[in-house]
Formats: structure tokens, C-alpha cells, sequence
């Protein structure tokens, strides 16, 4: 690629679009097609917790550089905390596996807080 690129995606119950326009960027950006499954559940599941947790208020921002895609998913609630990716899955499957999928699928997942805003942040190197 050469040179890092960026998208930014208001985040919006159209989960089916934010999934296409995910894929897109991420083919561009010369990420394994294995790869682009996993980012895309896992961004999946950072924007289901905005809408579920948060409002629904939120921003996505997509960068890409050689080596791997950063997803930084931003709402303004705060209330995600670093303590929330030390949780094991919860006891009802359907319910509360979100943040233990992400980091299953990504290489590294942090979680800080800037402006009265969790920030979700997820990297993944371009082919695993």
C-alpha cells in the first residue's frame, strides 16, 4: 500500500452497511481475506456494544498502514472501561461475549478514555 489511509463511519443500526464498508477498506488496504472476516466480527460486536450500551452515539475511525488496520471505536458515554476486557464470557451465550470475541480475533485491544469518551481501540496486522 505505501501509505496509510483512513475512513471514518458515523455508527448507526445499519449494521449491514458499516459490514460492507468495512470489507471494502479493508480489501483496498491489502488484508488477507481470513483476516477481513475476523475485523469484521469484531468491529461487529464494538459497534452492537455502542448501540446496545451506549446509545447508540459513536464514530468509527479506520486506519491503515502497511503492517495492519487500527479500528478505534469512540462513543460518548465513558463508561467502557479496561476493566471490561479482563472479564471472561459470560454464563448466558448469547449475552455478554462480545469484548472476549474481539480479542480472541484481534492482536491487540486496548481501552481508554478521552473527552467524556470510551475509546475502543483494535489492530490487526494484515495477514495473520
Amino acid at each position: 500500500m505505501g501509505a496509510s489511509s483512513w475512513l471514518r463511519l458515523p455508527i448507526t443500526g445499519d449494521l449491514a452497511t458499516t459490514r460492507e464498508r468495512i470489507r471494502d477498506f479493508a480489501e483496498v488496504s491489502s488484508m488477507s481475506p481470513e483476516r477481513i472476516g475476523d475485523l469484521i466480527l469484531a468491529v461487529n460486536e464494538g459497534v452492537t456494544n455502542v448501540l446496545d450500551h451506549a446509545g447508540g452515539r459513536g464514530e468509527l475511525t479506520l486506519r491503515s498502514d502497511d503492517d495492519g488496520l487500527t479500528v478505534v471505536i469512540a462513543d460518548d458515554t465513558d463508561l467502557l472501561t479496561s476493566a471490561h476486557l479482563r472479564r471472561e464470557p459470560g454464563e448466558t451465550p448469547t449475552r455478554g461475549m462480545g469484548l472476549w470475541i474481539i480479542q480472541q480475533l484481534c492482536d491487540l485491544v486496548t481501552v481508554e478514555h478521552t473527552g467524556g469518551r470510551s475509546v475502543l481501540s483494535l489492530y490487526m496486522r494484515h495477514a495473520g
